[in-house]
């Protein structure tokens, strides 16, 4: 689960002062990525599809200094093999469920971030970005209708100073390294253990290929069940201790749509599953049966029954 690193476009709303101030601010920025990607972050800048022509300072955009000889050639080849990589505008990605602001901004890269988990990068270009982490306000539109509010922390660099702060991070999301949903079914009982998952999950899974947009979604929400299941060693499911927001199905929708999300579990016996995770940066879901701890299970255990796209609801269809 390679860290991605991400572009925080509010960074330059407000230009570098000059030409050479915006020359230094670029060395920084640069300095940056390499640290990050030095210490394990995955090596592809994710940006807006404007990026290029953004302005440094005024008359003088990113395209300039990438094409500007007097720019150490080293470093426009490095920014230059970092876009090369990225194919997709963050536009086309973003999940429409929630908004993410900063200081009443609507923020794109920081959005993307929050809901991937990566690293955001910025311009020194104000003081408000010399800092190793931002909070962001995000507005989530919930299944049923309603309108959560919440404030989340992301991580966040504008220096190699910052990047030193978050690289145990970088090398725990980095140490598994897990490069297809094959690959995580094939290593699933000594990886996740405390998870059981129902036959049909298998196929869900395999179907996750290298570069998938999901896989990293999809392997954070199970390291996240994970782990709540490694701690859960008496009592009964306690889902505000869960990493991530976890939410029951509403009655009306499993009276209609039950069958649904009705799944032959490991004992061979059908059950509905109404407990789910949301993902991002698509509409998928993770359904589960949290199973308590016994005399015969120290720990407590989940049921995996479907990981895919959003099932039916009164709200959705």
């Amino acid at each position: 689960m390679t860290v991605k690193i991400v572009f925080n476009e509010l960074s330059l709303n407000k230009p570098f002062d000059n030409k050479q101030v915006a020359m230094e601010g670029m060395i920084k920025f640069i300095e940056t990525l390499r640290t990050a990607i030095e210490k394990g972050a995955e090596r592809e800048l994710c940006t807006r599809d404007n990026f290029d022509f953004l302005q440094l300072s005024l008359g003088y955009q990113i395209v300039q200094w990438r094409n500007d000889r007097a720019v150490d050639k080293d470093n426009r080849s490095f920014l230059r093999s970092l876009q090369d990589k990225t194919s997709t505008s963050l536009l086309d990605i973003i999940n429409v469920s929630f908004e993410a602001n900063y200081l009443g901004n609507r923020a794109i890269g920081l959005e993307y971030a929050f809901s991937c988990e990566a690293l955001a990068v910025s311009f020194q270009s104000e003081e408000q970005w010399d800092c190793d982490s931002l909070k962001l306000s995000v507005t989530e539109l919930e299944e049923n209708g309603e309108i959560h509010n919440k404030t989340v922390d992301i991580f966040h660099a504008s220096s190699e100073r910052h990047i030193l702060n978050h690289t145990s991070w970088i090398v725990r999301q980095s140490r598994i390294n897990i490069i297809s949903g094959s690959d995580l079914w094939e290593r699933r009982s000594k990886l996740l253990p405390n998870l059981e998952f129902c036959e049909e999950t298998a196929k869900q899974l395999i179907a996750l290929q290298p570069g998938s947009e999901m896989l990293s979604p999809v392997i954070r929400r199970l390291f996240e069940l994970e782990d709540y299941c490694s701690n859960w060693h008496i009592g009964a499911f306690s889902p505000d201790e869960l990493a991530c927001s976890i939410t029951p199905e509403s009655k009306v929708t499993l009276n209609k749509y039950g069958e649904e999300r009705t799944f032959v579990c490991p004992d061979s016996q059908k059950r509905i599953f109404s407990w789910h995770v949301r993902l991002t940066p698509m509409a998928w879901r993770i359904y589960l049966i949290p199973v308590a701890p016994n005399s015969l299970n120290p720990t407590g255990k989940m049921i995996i029954g479907y990981v895919g796209p959003h099932l039916s609801t009164t709200k959705f269809n």
